[in-house]
């Protein structure tokens, strides 16, 4: 049976110690990952989630208003959809949706009913004025 991994957890206040010691450059980042044992990547996304959190805390009332309407406004929008959040292969389906759309794609004839003749490299030949079959 497989060991498992036990990954360290470090607290807030570690974290943003180690990044303002980057951001201080007495040390190369490259050090300062190999001294503490991360990964220089867990180190940036620590620095952008810092920056990025002074960048909320320090933005204007206009920023802040402007935020909120989005997400106003996102809110409006999900009350349209019923609250839900669909993908766009399960809009105007007319199988319905869900993963087994996804899975076959749907024959011309299912969404184009009303147009007789013409049709893609799929489609079965029909006698002129005769409409598809139904799948």
């Amino acid at each position: 049976m497989s060991e498992q991994r036990k990954y360290r957890t470090f607290s807030a206040q570690q974290k943003l110690e180690i990044v303002l010691a980057g951001l201080r450059g007495d040390v190369s980042v490259k050090e300062l990952c190999r001294q503490h044992e991360i990964a220089e990547t867990l180190y940036y996304s620590w620095r952008e989630k810092l920056l990025e959190g002074g960048r909320t805390a320090l933005a204007g009332k206009k920023e802040r208003r402007d935020e909120r309407e989005l997400k106003r406004r996102v809110a409006q929008l999900e009350r349209g959809w019923g609250g839900r959040r669909t993908s766009w292969r399960s809009r105007g389906n007319c199988r319905g949706g869900g993963s087994e759309g996804a899975r076959r794609p749907l024959p011309r004839a299912c969404c184009r009913r009303s147009q007789a003749g013409g049709g893609g490299a799929r489609r079965r030949r029909q006698p002129a004025g005769r409409l598809p079959r139904k799948y």
